[in-house]
């Protein structure tokens, strides 16, 4: 919940949020990758607050290099995970 929390993500369907941690907790005890499986979960919730009045998400994309770049570079700690680049190669 804490990593919902932190997101800002709604934890009011707490039967969907528990529905999703039993059924995923069998494969897996990363808590990130849980609360990956919970986001999945609440995915029509989280997206209605993020439309506009055309019923539109706006979204920007990423080449696939640049994906790929971040993605390797993932650094997990006790507070989450997040991106880790070194200054040359963010300009």
């Amino acid at each position: 919940l804490q990593n919902l929390l932190k997101e800002r993500v709604p934890i009011r369907d707490l039967v969907t949020i528990l529905e999703s941690l039993a059924d995923n907790a069998v494969n897996t005890k990363d808590i990130e990758v849980l609360t990956e499986y919970v986001r999945f979960s609440l995915g029509r919730t989280i997206c209605k607050d993020l439309v506009d009045d055309n019923n539109t998400i706006k979204v920007i994309t990423l080449h696939p290099d640049v994906e790929q770049l971040i993605d390797s570079n993932i650094q997990k700690s006790f507070q989450g995970s997040y991106p880790v680049l070194d200054p040359d190669t963010t300009r």
